[in-house]
């Protein structure tokens, strides 16, 4: 039996972090003598995103043997949303593996494992409206106090004063990224040759998707 660990980290998730969830799917792996044959990590992802929108995950589904597992940390590291949850139990079913918690809880295929299972996909649900409402609530607060709010795009970032003015580190990587683009590489490409020269983003390597993203805001930006 072969082990795929799959890792998802949002903005929300400050205590499982990407490290600990890999130390926490590897201990895992280790005492129950399954080899590990890929790490894939969705960075920055909200557990409400659906699968085709997460290239960690299509990976690490595709990278399943039959007969396999895909291990992740924790119930919610799949999703936070019931009917999401549900289809990705599906794909990884087709491809003749399952899911298993690190943490071991709901295992198994008995009717109460996976009337665990659907109990901790609803409050996995319920607890990311409450991180939602929480954070809406938190934004209005700072838009009352006139202090800005929102994410700051790549490239920029904000002084003492909260202002917004450019990173020039980050302006850097854009202009690095637009010319290898300019020579005709592909996103995968570009990302490829950034992590060979160790250019990072500030969530660690910029994948192919955020490429695209930093393509399309330049792009953008030149049209205006």
């Amino acid at each position: 039996m072969k082990a795929v660990i799959y890792i998802r980290v949002s903005t929300e998730d400050q205590k499982l972090g990407s490290k600990a969830q890999q130390d926490t799917c590897e201990a895992f792996c280790q005492r129950e003598g399954v080899e590990v044959s890929d790490i894939l990590v969705d960075q920055g992802v909200s557990g409400g995103t659906p699968l085709e929108k997460r290239d960690g995950l299509i990976d690490a589904i595709n990278a399943l043997e039959d007969g396999g597992i895909l291990v992740v940390a924790k119930r919610c590291r799949v999703a936070r949303d019931v009917l999401i949850s549900c289809l990705i139990e599906h794909a990884v079913k087709a491809k003749g593996a399952r899911i298993v918690s690190a943490d071991g809880i709901a295992q198994g295929d008995g009717p109460e494992a996976v009337m665990m299972r659907q109990i901790l996909d609803v409050f996995a649900q319920y607890e990311r409206s409450m991180i939602r409402l929480r954070t809406r609530a938190a934004l209005r607060q700072l838009r009352k106090k006139g202090k800005r709010s929102g994410t700051i795009p790549f490239g920029f970032k904000v002084d003492s004063e909260n202002n917004v003015i450019k990173c020039d580190e980050e302006q850097s990587t854009i202009e690095l990224i637009m010319g290898l683009r300019s020579e005709g590489l592909s996103l995968r490409a570009i990302s490829a040759r950034l992590k060979e020269m160790n250019v990072v983003g500030r969530k660690g390597s910029l994948n192919h998707v955020q490429v695209a993203r930093i393509v399309k805001a330049r792009d953008v930006k030149e049209a205006a």
